[in-house]
């Protein structure tokens, strides 16, 4: 089985599955990206990353990226073409077209969009982001009416990242037969001194937080958590690392909330090992690679009902889910862990259980048969389970 990956960046996620399946294809996979690492990325401390694995990584030439593309295709006409995400490239929406014209096995990962006016990346106009919202449902409807105007009996596979993204291919239009839930999956870091002890109740809780300093990750619904936790007399510390105006947040106003700076990436699981929860209260997060993080270091993550990688949780009880933008509840399931130790012992054990379900070679191994079910096998045989969700 031949592969092409056709990807906007390099990413431990984006490329980590991708290095585990060619061990198991035993063919070539050829990954293409649009560019190395994004400006946005290296602004927030990332670098380039250098785990390629085997595999062969080719930058577009973005003064010829039409005839390089149309190349490929005509090159690999009998691999499978994964596009990562419909507009992560803008241009790449035209050759998935074109490689439905001319028949070529496609198969495109795609997040959930934002239904919230908050920006992605950076906290933009609220005009923009409201124009943003307003388009997005008729940019997918287009997409699906092109895409199934454009295939024959063989539409594309889709591979929505979490459960909410396949909900939303649904509802605008997309072939329920085609949709095979995904994810993004990283490798667990080894050699890491994790927390010594289990928390204890005349301990403190401490709890990290990492990730950009903007609206949509919901870093006000949890100072208003640890607000009202210190009201309680619940003994919480609250770090939070991440690139940002955290001048913007106040913290002076909130007892036991540090800001720890920006942390480098590849320190991600080494930091995150030494808290006893991880939070992400986002009002929207396509997927929230930091949970795989967490969870593969045992470490329960608390999450809200808008961030794609609950599905996780709520197959494994790796950890819990609130209401989004509801700092009420979020702060009771906090104190509920603080009251009772024994139930994050439990949950830091289902994390030991989950985390080999996690893992980049389960995910290439799921892909593996997702296409040999689809393309190959004509559907007849069983349907592979995505065993994370």
């Amino acid at each position: 089985m031949k592969i092409v990956v056709w990807a906007a960046e390099v990413t431990p996620y984006t490329i980590d599955p991708f290095i585990e399946l060619q061990k198991i294809t035993n063919g070539p996979i050829l990954y293409l990206t649009w560019q190395i690492t994004s400006k946005w990325r290296k602004d927030h401390g990332w670098e380039d990353y250098a785990n390629t694995g085997e595999l062969t990584v080719i930058e577009f030439d973005h003064k010829k990226w039409w005839s390089q593309g149309i190349n490929i295709i005509n090159l690999y006409k009998d691999a499978v073409h994964i596009f990562v995400g419909f507009w992560s490239v803008r241009y790449y929406f035209l050759f998935i077209l074109f490689g439905l014209l001319k028949h070529i096995k496609i198969a495109i990962m795609n997040e959930p969009f934002s239904s919230g006016y908050f920006g992605y990346g950076d906290d933009d106009l609220f005009i923009i982001n409201w124009i943003k919202v307003k388009l997005r449902p008729i940019l997918y409807h287009l997409a699906a009416f092109f895409i199934n105007l454009f295939s024959d009996d063989t539409p594309p596979v889709l591979l929505p990242i979490s459960l909410l993204a396949k909900e939303q291919l649904i509802r605008n239009g997309f072939k329920r037969d085609s949709i095979f839930p995904f994810g993004w999956f990283i490798n667990k870091e080894d050699k890491i001194n994790h927390l010594d002890n289990t928390f204890s109740k005349d301990g403190e809780l401490k709890i990290s937080y990492l990730g950009s300093l903007i609206r949509r990750k919901g870093l006000t619904v949890a100072m208003e958590a640890m607000e009202i936790l210190k009201n309680k007399r619940v003994n919480v510390k609250f770090d939070i690392y991440g690139p940002g105006r955290i001048e913007d947040y106040q913290l002076c106003k909130y007892q036991k909330v540090n800001y720890l700076g920006v942390l480098p990436r590849e320190k991600s699981q080494s930091t995150i090992a030494q808290y006893d929860l991880l939070l992400l209260p986002s009002f929207h997060d396509g997927w929230g690679v930091v949970v795989n993080e967490a969870i593969l270091q045992g470490v329960p993550a608390i999450v809200s009902d808008t961030v794609g990688s609950k599905c996780i949780l709520e197959k494994s009880g790796a950890g819990l889910i609130f209401r989004s933008g509801d700092s009420l509840q979020l702060a009771d399931i906090i104190e509920q862990l603080y009251t009772d130790p024994n139930k994050l012992l439990c949950l830091k054990n289902k994390c030991k259980s989950t985390a080999e379900k996690i893992l980049p070679s389960v995910a290439a191994n799921y892909l593996f048969k997702v296409f040999n079910f689809y393309f190959y096998h004509m559907r007849r045989s069983e349907i592979p389970d995505a065993i994370w969700c």
